[in-house]
């Protein structure tokens, strides 16, 4: 009886929630967007100054975007929006909206009265106002290229250079399909995942990976080919790896043109134009050239120049797919479904083993930047997926009550050999292994073997490293049988980045104070906005933004499943490794963007993203889990449940965006 209930009230909530959101975004849904694509410059709209612009009208627009900055954290006040008719004075639209609901470098998207028509207004007078003060005020974004003719900017009714960001929204077949078609799969699949959580209640590694699989299809579907960072590069590795599997090594640097057809492809940006080439082409027979591509430059070498292992899903689909004989579009993606598929494994693996934090690790592992890269063709995905199955294992060995398995070993053996060369600082997870009791391996003996086996793969790649950069210097040595202390490490200029050169290693060593300053003062001003990238507050290349409210709820979600109650006590020592360990990880990560691209002319370290702590999620958020603030286990379904609305929120704001964006 109470499941009954349960499934009629969550039924009218789903329900709800789909009719609401819809109507929320409904107006830039499956429209395409006409206007100018290089807005770079922004006003700012305080003290009720008045900017208008004029453009002509495109018939048929039910509605129209504006592009906003925010500038600061704390915007207060209101923008007020008026649009009306040249020729007419009709109003099509008067409204206001919240500063503090604006997102920085984002459109907002009006519904206009009626539809436009040329016939009635030949043009259309777009004036925005504001009750802001300057030190709590946002802006609008403008360029001094114009893309509709005859526009007319005006500031205060003083004629301005430049055409400020509006873009029409109009009728598109094409894209109607593609919404319909996604959105259609996307509410099917989700209400059989609430059906299967309130009806069947499956073990938390079927729930789980159930919900990243669709929460991945859906991404992969939705993230436009090539928006993910380095996306296309890591396909042409993974391309690389799949010519040394049908072809062997001597014909792995050549592949036809028709594989490495980049039209609309998003670059660091999720472009709705790929959904059309999505409809266009994806059933389309593959249509060899005959022509090829060097996807491997002469002076670099696979097995020196990469690390492949992590590129071996993406090969794999990626082969099938050339065996299979379909085309680009399809190869691509089947890349993509096959590095998601690696990420389900490794989910399944973790909550399995893990005898603690089975939902708190199954929530991180369905954040929205997890599930972008599980779901692109990013190595990302490898390195999420054993970070999992090593503190799964670590959590299993340490607070367990079963002896450590010869299966185990192999395992995490597998993980840490396969994580370290990916990116030696999250090998340095294999080291906490060292903190398991004794007596969990029987003896003495097996523990020290066992070990060794574990960390023997990170102490390699980090002597490996060590030895690369004191190499010339002995051989230096023993060349001029001189011993100079700048020798001890190669004296080097950085790289050479951007006209200049990046910060060297000599520079750091011998330039201590200032190596601390810089760390310091980055950390001061990005730490934040780290951490909520880490979350996912900034997907595609760091240029589509949610909302500020959704990433507050996937923390609460987070925090409740990090109180959750757990049936082990998580000591002051292991606390204390897992802050170290953070640190630490967190501080090479600091130092390699550092050395390998912050120019010496810099003043804060560059290139670091969000998504480079991903892995230190699940180790950060397991030290808050304790004795005195728990969360009862009964509300496990409620948060679950939660977190699937809270996504299909986020996954139709996501298509909204990319629409007008």
């Amino acid at each position: 009886m109470k499941n009954k209930v349960l499934l009629i009230v969550f039924s009218i909530i789903w329900i709800g929630t789909i009719v609401v959101t819809l109507s929320l975004y409904g107006s830039s849904l499956g429209k395409e967007s006409v206007g100018g694509e290089n807005y770079d410059h922004t006003y700012r709209l305080y003290d009720n100054r008045v900017l208008s612009q004029t453009v002509p009208v495109v018939d048929g627009s039910k509605a129209i975007s504006i592009k906003y900055a925010t500038y600061i954290r704390n915007n207060k006040g209101y923008i007020n929006i008026k649009v009306v008719g040249s020729d007419t004075d009709k109003v099509y639209l008067e409204t206001k909206t919240n500063v503090k609901s604006l997102q920085d470098n984002a459109f907002a998207t009006y519904s206009l009265n009626e539809a436009l028509d040329s016939k009635i207004d030949e043009n259309i007078i777009v004036t925005l106002s504001s009750d802001s003060k300057l030190e709590s005020c946002a802006g609008v974004y403008y360029s001094f290229d114009s893309f509709f003719t005859d526009s007319k900017m005006c500031f205060d009714d003083y004629q301005m250079t430049g055409e400020l960001a509006v873009r029409y929204l109009i009728d598109n077949d094409v894209y109607t399909s593609f919404y319909k078609g996604v959105m259609t799969a996307i509410i099917i699949s989700f209400s059989l995942l609430i059906l299967v959580l309130l009806l069947l209640d499956p073990k938390e590694e079927v729930m789980f990976t159930s919900m990243v699989l669709v929460f991945g299809l859906v991404f992969a579907c939705i993230m436009s080919p090539g928006a993910i960072p380095d996306e296309n590069n890591h396909y042409e590795t993974a391309l690389q790896v799949s010519n040394l599997m049908m072809h062997g090594y001597d014909d792995n640097r050549l592949i036809d043109k028709a594989y490495v057809n980049y039209d609309s492809f998003g670059s660091f940006i999720n472009a709705s134009y790929s959904y059309n080439r999505f409809m266009r082409d994806m059933n389309k027979p593959l249509k060899l050239k005959g022509e090829t591509y060097e996807i491997l430059k002469k002076d670099k070498y696979l097995f020196r120049n990469y690390y492949i292992v992590q590129f071996i899903p993406q090969a794999i689909g990626i082969t099938l797919a050339r065996l299979c004989g379909v085309n680009m579009l399809r190869t691509y993606y089947a890349g993509r479904v096959f590095n998601l598929l690696f990420y389900e494994v490794c989910i399944y693996i973790a909550i399995k083993n893990t005898p603690v934090h089975k939902r708190l690790f199954g929530i991180l592992a369905m954040l929205p930047i997890f599930i972008q890269q599980a779901a692109s063709m990013s190595y990302d995905c490898f390195i999420f997926g054993l970070t999992f199955i090593s503190i799964s294992f670590f959590m299993k060995w340490k607070f367990g009550t079963e002896q450590v398995s010869n299966k185990d070993i192999v395992i995490v053996f597998l993980a840490s050999l396969a994580l370290a060369p990916a990116k030696i600082v999250y090998g340095l997870f294999a080291l906490l292994f060292l903190m398991v009791p004794t007596e969990k391996f029987g003896s003495k003996k097996r523990k020290i073997i066992t070990m060794l086996l574990i960390t023997c793969p990170t102490i390699f790649v980090i002597l490996k490293n060590i030895w690369f950069r004191i190499q010339p210097s002995i051989e230096d040595f023993l060349d001029q049988f001189k011993v100079y202390a700048e020798t001890i490490l190669r004296e080097d200029t950085g790289y050479e980045h951007n006209g200049g050169y990046t910060y060297s290693t000599t520079y750091i060593l011998q330039h201590p104070i200032q190596t601390i300053s810089i760390i310091l003062r980055t950390v001061r001003f990005w730490l934040s906005t780290w951490f909520y990238q880490s979350i996912g507050k900034a997907l595609a290349g760091v240029t589509l933004i949610l909302p500020m409210s959704y990433v507050r709820a996937i923390l609460i979600v987070i925090g409740v499943v990090t109180l959750r109650k757990e049936n082990y006590t998580m000591t002051w020592p292991v606390r204390g490794a897992f802050v170290f360990v953070c640190l630490g990880v967190a501080l090479f990560i600091i130092l390699g963007m550092l050395y390998g691209w912050t120019l010496t002319t810099d003043t804060m370290i560059q290139g670091i993203q969000g998504r480079y702590f991903c892995p230190l999620l699940p180790y950060f958020f397991t030290i808050f889990n304790n004795k005195k603030i728990q969360v009862p286990e009964k509300l496990d379904k409620y948060v679950i449940y939660a977190y699937i609305l809270l996504m299909f929120e986020i996954i139709v704001y996501i298509l909204s965006y990319t629409f007008v964006n």
